[in-house]
């Protein structure tokens, strides 16, 4: 189970909007926004091939009676308010709209009000780009407000992070969305397919650790996503509104009887416990998914003054979260890569050997180790100034941030001193609020990491980038600049991988 936000008050709690209808015939899953907008419309088509999460602006076709009728056969038109000679100065206004929505989320929990939705889901139609934790935070009004929530599935990037938002969605207590929606969203958005898995997971995890009537939200919605009703039109109505299916099959037994033998079930209960180790693996696997970061001219924090610097980058992917303990242990485990210097981390005696931590960021390993492992998946460590970009830059804002989230320190976004906890959290722990525009988790606190630059003036260190759990504000800014010897083994240093990508 996704672990993040330690000590806040439940998301969306603080301004919960006045109760909407359930029934899914009644969603306005596409959103009809010609009765917000000006009648001057534009229509939108999607793009096929690999643009297909994009969409285009086409001009309108007008009827016989002179008004304009999307040439898609759509009836629900899209304002040209995000395209024409005005599109970037309403963008601009748009993207401040959304960076003070998302500070007012991060500290007050209250989401964007419906406007601000339909903006933002307006300009991601206009093709225009938007900051995933705008993205994210669209997502979750959409959920939130029962609007455009289809649209906001469309512009989404990141699977896990919209498993998690779906999975929040789900055990709202307040509110919940329904799971005949989810059969709907299930069948209706192309991408399902990425965030079906992971949400599972998500939802696997909340059975065994919640109760009562979250647990019981778990249940509907993870049998929506695992059974089907054989008619497929979509989930069986029952006492709860969903009926599980039986564990055991009901006919077609051995002897035709109802169940099978103790012996077979226990071999299928030994193959479930491989399948969800294999499935626990592959999830352990794909945290450290790369994030591709284009090539070009950054515009980064100046480390000497409160100035700018201009760095050149070529293409390159870097890791979404820090390398862990049990990412590392498979290293040394092919010989490739040797031990941590010490098996214990600044309050956990068995930190590198016992499973429990297997999720947490590896630490006590030198700077040579850290290329060794990098080098074992054909990757490299990153250079200070591709670190810096991949933590702080917006494409939106075209300037780097003071943090990964924003120009705020927020303490609860990332495991910092003042969090209090002392030691590392797992990978991603923080996701999605702590995120950098570009998707990384943790690139302030939990762990500093070892980059590929050389510390001025001396051969023998390296910079460090982010801070650690020791660290405060300046500590975990992403223009602060912190070497260490290439020998220094710490119970706060890690480090993440980053590889060349074509130009």
């Amino acid at each position: 189970m996704t672990s993040f936000l330690l000590g806040r008050r439940t998301p969306g709690r603080a301004s919960r909007p006045a109760p909407q209808s359930t029934e899914p015939d009644s969603l306005q899953l596409d959103w009809e926004f010609g009765d917000l907008l000006p009648a001057d419309t534009i229509s939108l088509r999607p793009i096929r091939g690999d643009e297909d999460r994009r969409f285009q602006p086409e001009p309108a076709v007008h009827d016989q009676s002179g008004t304009s009728a999307p040439v898609n056969g759509s009836t629900t038109p899209f304002a040209n308010v995000f395209t024409g000679p005005q599109a970037l100065l309403r963008l601009r206004t748009l993207t401040a709209a959304l960076d003070s929505a998302l500070d007012d989320w991060w500290s007050e929990s209250e989401l964007p009000p419906v406007a601000l939705l339909r903006d933002g889901l307006l300009a991601l139609e206009a093709g225009h780009e938007l900051d995933e934790g705008h993205r994210t935070m669209l997502l979750r009004a959409a959920f939130s407000y029962r609007k455009g929530v289809l649209t906001a599935l469309r512009h989404q990037t990141d699977d896990e992070r919209t498993a998690f938002v779906l999975k929040e969605a789900l055990l709202d207590v307040w509110s919940p969305l329904p799971p005949t929606l989810l059969w709907r969203l299930q069948q209706e958005d192309p991408a399902s397919c990425g965030w079906v898995a992971p949400l599972i997971q998500e939802l696997e995890d909340e059975l065994l650790v919640t109760s009562g009537v979250q647990q019981e939200l778990a249940a509907r919605a993870y049998a929506v996503l695992t059974n089907k009703s054989s008619s497929g039109v979509g989930p069986r109505s029952g006492r709860l509104g969903l009926v599980l299916r039986p564990l055991l099959p009901q006919n077609g037994g051995r002897g035709g009887g109802g169940y099978w033998s103790p012996g077979r079930l226990l071999i299928m209960i030994l193959l479930a416990a491989i399948l969800a180790g294999g499935f626990l693996w592959r999830s352990r696997l794909s945290t450290a998914t790369l994030v591709p970061i284009p090539g070009g001219d950054y515009p980064l924090a100046s480390h000497a003054d409160s100035g700018v610097r201009v760095v050149a980058l070529t293409p390159f992917a870097i890791d979404r979260t820090e390398v862990t303990n049990a990412n590392y242990r498979q290293c040394v485990n092919t010989g490739h890569c040797p031990q941590p210097s010490a098996v214990a981390s600044t309050t956990r005696t068995d930190y590198a050997t016992n499973p429990v931590y297997d999720d947490y960021p590896v630490v006590n390993v030198p700077w040579a180790a850290a290329v060794q492992f990098c080098d074992w998946l054909d990757k490299r460590l990153p250079t200070a100034e591709e670190w810096e970009a991949a933590a702080g830059f917006s494409p939106i804002a075209q300037r780097s941030y003071r943090y990964p989230w924003g120009d705020l320190y927020q303490v609860q976004l990332a495991n910092v001193h003042e969090a209090q906890i002392g030691d590392t959290q797992p990978v991603g722990s923080y996701r999605p609020y702590g995120d950098s525009p570009a998707g990384l988790a943790d690139m302030a606190g939990n762990v500093a990491e070892w980059t590929a630059s050389p510390a001025p003036g001396n051969p023998n260190a390296y910079l460090i980038k982010g801070g650690s759990f020791l660290d405060g504000a300046t500590g975990v800014q992403v223009n602060t600049v912190v070497s260490a010897s290439q020998e220094d083994t710490e119970p706060w240093l890690g480090f993440r991988c980053a590889v060349d990508l074509p130009p």
